[in-house]
């Protein structure tokens, strides 16, 4: 059984992330079957899971560490702590990352499998994030369609790889029917113009937004400097 002191000292050394494949097979056999202790249906444990620190160790390393952060959720079932509604969209933003999209896919399924998906936002908006930073947009559009009410950060994620990538028309109706618009909605727009070297277009929308902040005005100077 893994201690915590033990996982610690496995997470601050160099080991390699395994294979995807090989991650995906051990999810695959970790969550399938109800009879695994880590799956939610499980009968109750007669005694708690021995690590309930789990995912606040995953938080914790994710930012500086993706790779220590997945390895993490790749040890959870041996400790026995299941990935849940905190664990699994910091597992997604680091696959995000790194750009391993295969394996994303995988958490994807993996959500499925313990209900976490699409009825919890958190996890929602991650997958939506994951697909669009692995420039995977219909798989981030037909994962945004599955959130029965998404939020601006839910738009955000997508509407920033349009922005990215110059996808003006995409944009412009992502954008139109947004439910809320934040700071970050309308800079990415501006961005969608600058990128796609529509000027007139990007300083209309400028001199639209009803807040401006630093990224608004360095999107514009880097322009005018360019």
């Amino acid at each position: 059984m893994f201690r915590l002191d033990r996982l610690s000292l496995v997470l601050a050394s160099d080991h390699q992330l395994p294979p995807a494949a090989a991650i995906h097979a051990h999810l695959v056999r970790a969550h399938a079957d109800t009879s695994s202790p880590c799956h939610p249906l499980a009968p109750q444990q007669r005694h708690p899971p021995p690590l309930q620190a789990a995912p606040a160790l995953l938080l914790v390393f994710l930012m500086p560490r993706p790779r220590a952060a997945l390895l993490l959720v790749f040890l959870m079932p041996r400790l026995p702590v299941s990935p849940d509604h905190f664990s699994l969209p910091f597992a997604l933003n680091a696959a995000a990352s790194l750009q391993l999209l295969k394996l994303g896919a995988s958490l994807h399924a993996l959500a499925f499998r313990i209900a976490l998906h699409p009825g919890c936002l958190p996890v929602a908006n991650a997958l939506v994030d994951l697909y669009a930073k692995c420039n995977d947009l219909p798989a981030a559009h037909a994962t945004l369609d599955d959130i029965a009410v998404p939020d601006a950060v839910s738009f955000n994620s997508l509407l920033c790889a349009h922005a990215r990538l110059a996808s003006v028309p995409d944009a412009e109706s992502l954008f139109a029917v947004m439910p809320s618009r934040t700071q970050v909605s309308w800079n990415a727009m501006v961005v969608v113009y600058v990128n796609a070297s529509d000027f007139t277009s990007a300083r209309r929308l400028f001199d639209q937004m009803p807040t401006r902040d630093s990224t608004s005005w360095s999107v514009l100077i880097a322009w005018y400097c360019a």
